[in-house]
């Protein structure tokens, strides 16, 4: 109950067993990134405001940790705001459980969605995630929903899923070809929706699909976003938009429930930086080597020195890919990274197979081995 003069109004809220993180805000642009799962409600000034809670309410928030916030207790259900609260252009935040590090800082929060529940949960086990990359309809459909089953059952943290594209961004041969077999073997989006359609009940992990902008923009920007989230996608990753231009794909992408990761190279500038991590949600995907995929025998040793960087910059989890294929790799990542991306490693072990059955077992194989290297390693959120 909030002690202050005034008559006191009553605001409902719905309780959500999802994350750690928790607001009921107003206006939803005062903090970035930060975009909080439950039920629209209307409180008794007329603000539709959008709602969660934690799971442990342990402690809140100081209210002059971030401009223009309120932090009030939450019970039964509702939250209890003045008349001239109600009035002021708050953001009320109900916070438990926050990382040591974020506690006093005014950086913006973690939004609560499929992909961020992933990194919340590896954090508090103190390990890394696993993310592996598979090419959809590589050399079929029938091969690609048998892997992402076997990826499922080696459980593995997160699933980045590629979109076969004519003319590739930044992929090796390794993956460039395996888009070439898909295309050639008639892939299409509508396709790669209906597979994952087909999957959605099966307790996948997390699924997010590695699409080229140009793919969005023929579908139809809204149309693809709407059918990824219908089909079960948590995610995009399209790493021919740039930041200052993802505005308008954040927003739709927000609105149906799905991250945008945004990609970070070791060339990029300190002002192309600073746009990126305004546009990224979910995690950053943090590119070991400025050139293309590919299986490295070492990592450079200025991907260290730009993680720490990010690190004091971005309260986001830090994914690193491109280059990524032993356990070696995932030990030199220790404390500066928060989770791995597997991509030629894996596809190349499914090229290899004869069929569905035989590779599901590879990746299977594979994934367990690599996602047990991933758990031995300590992440840099704590």
């Amino acid at each position: 109950m909030i002690e202050s003069a005034g008559k006191t109004h009553r605001t409902p809220v719905s309780v959500s067993p999802r994350g750690e993180f928790c607001s009921l805000r107003r206006p939803a642009a005062q903090v970035r990134n930060y975009n909080a799962i439950g039920s629209k409600r209307t409180d008794p000034a007329g603000a539709v405001q959008r709602v969660t809670t934690c799971r442990r309410r342990q402690r809140f928030l100081q209210r002059q940790n971030l401009p223009n916030c309120g932090v009030f207790p939450q019970t039964n259900g509702h939250v209890d705001r003045t008349a001239a609260q109600l009035a002021k252009p708050l953001q009320i935040v109900i916070l438990a459980s926050v990382p040591a590090q974020f506690e006093n800082s005014s950086a913006r929060f973690i939004d609560m969605t499929a992909v961020s529940d992933v990194f919340q949960a590896t954090v508090a086990q103190s390990r890394m995630a696993f993310m592996p990359f598979v090419t959809a309809g590589d050399p079929d459909t029938e091969t690609t929903a048998a892997v992402l089953l076997a990826l499922r059952d080696a459980k593995v943290d997160l699933v980045e899923l590629g979109f076969p594209y004519s003319d590739p961004i930044a992929d090796g041969p390794v993956i460039q070809a395996s888009y070439t077999r898909a295309l050639l073997n008639g892939i299409t989006v509508e396709k790669i929706f209906a597979m994952m359609t087909g999957l959605k009940g099966q307790g996948l992990p997390p699924v997010l699909a590695m699409v080229s902008f140009a793919i969005i923009f023929r579908h139809g920007n809204s149309r693809f976003i709407r059918e990824a989230a219908e089909a079960g996608f948590s995610g995009l990753i399209i790493p021919d938009l740039p930041a200052d231009e993802a505005e308008e794909i954040l927003a739709a992408a927000k609105a149906s429930g799905l991250d945008l990761v945004q990609l970070i190279a070791p060339t990029t500038t300190a002002r192309r930086t600073s746009q990126i991590l305004e546009a990224s949600t979910g995690f950053l995907y943090c590119i070991s080597v400025a050139g293309t995929t590919g299986v490295r025998r070492d990592l450079p040793p200025e991907l260290l020195d730009q993680l720490r960087s990010l690190r004091t910059q971005s309260s986001l989890p830090l994914a690193v890919g491109f280059g990524i294929s032993g356990p070696e790799h995932v030990a030199n990542l220790d404390s500066v990274a928060d989770g791995v991306i597997v991509g030629s490693a894996m596809v190349r072990r499914i090229a290899e197979a004869g069929s569905p059955a035989v590779a599901a077992s590879a990746a299977g194989e594979f994934a367990r081995e690599m996602a047990a290297a991933a758990a031995a390693a300590k992440p840099s959120l704590r």
